[in-house]
C-alpha cells in the first residue's frame, strides 16, 4: 500500500455495545479518525483499478502523525475535487462526478473559503445523506434548507452507502450539524 496516494474519504460510523461474534485483531482494523458521531475520516488507497482502506497496521507502518495523514489525504481529495462538476439548481449547489468522494469534499478547505463564497455569501449548511452527495444551500436561504431536507427525506434510511440524516455547517474549519434545521 503506498500512503501517498491514500485519500481522505468520510464513511459511516456505527457505535454499539453488542458482542461480536468474531473480533478483529487491533492491527487489522480500518484506521481512521473521528470527525462525527454519525462518520469519521477513513483514507482509501488508490491501488488504479481498485481502492484499498487503510488499516491501523498500514498506519502504523507508515511512521506518519495523525496530521500528516490527513494532509496526504486532503492532498489527493483536492484533486478528486478538481474533477467534480457543481450544478446550481433553484439556489442550491448540486456536486457529481466521482461516485465516492462527494460528501468528503466538505474536508477540502478552499473550496468553501475560495471557490464558492459568491454563491453562498451567509456561509454554508449541507446535506450529506451519503458518501456520493453534496448538496449546499446559503445558510439564510430558508427555501434551500428546507429543500436540503426534502433531498435527506427522499435518501433515508434506504440509501446507499449512508452517512448523515443531518445538515451541516461550518464552524471554524470543521463541519458540525445544523441545529436551526
Amino acid at each position: 500500500m503506498n500512503i501517498e496516494n491514500s485519500i481522505a474519504y468520510f464513511k459511516q460510523t456505527f457505535y454499539s455495545d453488542v458482542k461480536l461474534d468474531m473480533e478483529l485483531d487491533k492491527e487489522d482494523a480500518l484506521y481512521c479518525l473521528d470527525y462525527s458521531d454519525d462518520f469519521s475520516v477513513f483514507f482509501l488507497c488508490d491501488c488504479g483499478d481498485h481502492y484499498t482502506v487503510m488499516q491501523e497496521k498500514h498506519f502504523k507502518d507508515s511512521n506518519l502523525s495523525d496530521d500528516e495523514l490527513f494532509d496526504i489525504g486532503i492532498r489527493n481529495l483536492r484533486a478528486v475535487a478538481e474533477k467534480i462538476k457543481i450544478t446550481q439548481n433553484e439556489g442550491l449547489l448540486y456536486f457529481s462526478g466521482s461516485g465516492d468522494f462527494e460528501a468528503s469534499l466538505l474536508l477540502v478547505s478552499e473550496i468553501w473559503s475560495d471557490w464558492l463564497v459568491e454563491y453562498c455569501p451567509n456561509g454554508y449548511v449541507a446535506a450529506i445523506p451519503a458518501r456520493d452527495i453534496l448538496v449546499v444551500s446559503d445558510k439564510r436561504d430558508e427555501s434551500g434548507i428546507e429543500k436540503l431536507i426534502s433531498i435527506i427525506g427522499s435518501i433515508w434510511p434506504d440509501g446507499d452507502h449512508l452517512l448523515s440524516n443531518s445538515l451541516y455547517h461550518q464552524s471554524g474549519k470543521k463541519w458540525v450539524p445544523y441545529k436551526n434545521a
